[in-house]
C-alpha cells in the first residue's frame, strides 16, 4: 500500500471511527477497502528549472611590489591564479566573465558553497540517482502518526491503537538493471516510479529553500536542504515545495464512501529535509527524506460532525549499492 494512501486513511479514521459510533466494525470495514487499489495521484506541478546561482570569485592576484633581479636561470612560465584567469602579466579585467561553477569535487570545502548552490548539487544528483540503470535500492521507511485531539476523548486511545497499526515502519529492496525493477507487489518499476518524488522529476527551486548546507564527511560529501514552511487547506492541498521535493498527503483526495463528507482538511508542514550523500567517485550513496506535518480534520457521517487533529511525520532513508 502506498505510504501516502496508508498516512491519509489514518487521519481519516480518527474522524469516521468515532461518528460511525461502531469502532470496531468500522475498522474492519474500512481496512478491507484500503486493500483497493485506489492509490491517490498528486496532481502535476509545473515548475520551473532550478536557477544555476553562483558567485563569482573574489580571488584576485596581488600585483607584485618586489624588485626582480635578472635570472640568468631558465624558469617555468608562471601559471595564471586558480579559477581566476589572472596572471601578473594579464590582470584581471572588469568585462571578462570569470564566474566559475562549483562542482562537487571543485571544492575540498564544500560548506563554503551557498544555499543556491548546495541546492543546484541535491537537484544534480537526486537526478542522477532517480535515473540510474543498474542498482540496488533499500529503503526504509517510518510512518508515525499520534492523535492530539478527537470529539470525543474517550475513543482517544482505541483510535490510537488503530493508526498505530496502520503506520509503523516499512523496509523494501529494489534491484534494478537497465533501469527496471519490480515492487513488492510484482509490479513493474523505475528508479524514478519509487524514488521521491515518485513518478516525476525532482524540481525543488530557490524558492522553495530555507537554508542548505554541505559538508565533507569522510570521503563522502553530504548536502542537505531544508525547506521553507507551507500550509494547506481543503480545497488547496498541494505543497508546492514539497511536492517538487518529496510529497505530501492529501486529506481531501481519498475515495470516500458517499456517506462520509470531509469538510475540512488542514495541513502544516514546518520545514521537510532533503539529505543527499554522494562518495568520491561522484555515485549517491544515500538519500534522506524527513516529512514532518500536522493536520487538523473535520467531517461529517449520516448528519453528525466530528474533528480530530493529528500530528506525524513521515521519514525515508535511501542507500544505494551499484
Amino acid at each position: 500500500m502506498k505510504k501516502e494512501f496508508k498516512i491519509v486513511i489514518a487521519a481519516i479514521l480518527a474522524i469516521w471511527i468515532f461518528l460511525i459510533g461502531m469502532e470496531v466494525g468500522v475498522y474492519k470495514e474500512k481496512r478491507a477497502y484500503s486493500e483497493k487499489d485506489t492509490t491517490v495521484s498528486a496532481p502535476v506541478v509545473t515548475t520551473e528549472p532550478a536557477a544555476q546561482t553562483t558567485e563569482p570569485s573574489t580571488q584576485v592576484a596581488e600585483p607584485s611590489t618586489k624588485a626582480t633581479e635578472p635570472s640568468t636561470v631558465a624558469t617555468e612560465p608562471s601559471l595564471p591564479a586558480a579559477n581566476t584567469g589572472v596572471s601578473e602579466d594579464n590582470p584581471l579585467d572588469p568585462s571578462e566573465d570569470t564566474t566559475q561553477k562549483t562542482t562537487a569535487g571543485a571544492t575540498d570545502d564544500p560548506s563554503s558553497l551557498s544555499k543556491e548552490q548546495v541546492l543546484e548539487q541535491v537537484v544534480k544528483y537526486v537526478t542522477q540517482v532517480k535515473g540510474e540503470q543498474n542498482m540496488t535500492a533499500n529503503k526504509k521507511e517510518d510512518i508515525k502518526v499520534e492523535l492530539t485531539d478527537l470529539s470525543v476523548a474517550a475513543a482517544k486511545s482505541i483510535v490510537q491503537g488503530i493508526i498505530d497499526g496502520l503506520a509503523g515502519s516499512e523496509e523494501v529492496t529494489y534491484t534494478f538493471s537497465g533501469g527496471q525493477g519490480t515492487d513488492p507487489d510484482g509490479k513493474a518499476v523505475t528508479p524514478n516510479d519509487v524514488i521521491p518524488p515518485t513518478g516525476k522529476a525532482f524540481s525543488l527551486t530557490d524558492a522553495g529553500v530555507a537554508s542548505g548546507k554541505a559538508e565533507k564527511v569522510g570521503d563522502n560529501t553530504v548536502y542537505t536542504v531544508v525547506l521553507v514552511p507551507e500550509s494547506t487547506t481543503l480545497e488547496s492541498p498541494e505543497p508546492v515545495h514539497n511536492a517538487a521535493a518529496i510529497g505530501y498527503l492529501n486529506l481531501g483526495g481519498l475515495d470516500l464512501p458517499s456517506s462520509v463528507q470531509l469538510t475540512k482538511a488542514d495541513m502544516q508542514y514546518p520545514g521537510s529535509t532533503v539529505t543527499v550523500t554522494v562518495d568520491a567517485n561522484d555515485k549517491v550513496i544515500a538519500l534522506k527524506n524527513e516529512l514532518p506535518m500536522t493536520g487538523v480534520g473535520e467531517a461529517k457521517v449520516i448528519g453528525m460532525s466530528g474533528n480530530a487533529a493529528f500530528g506525524g511525520a513521515l521519514n525515508e532513508e535511501w542507500t544505494f549499492t551499484y
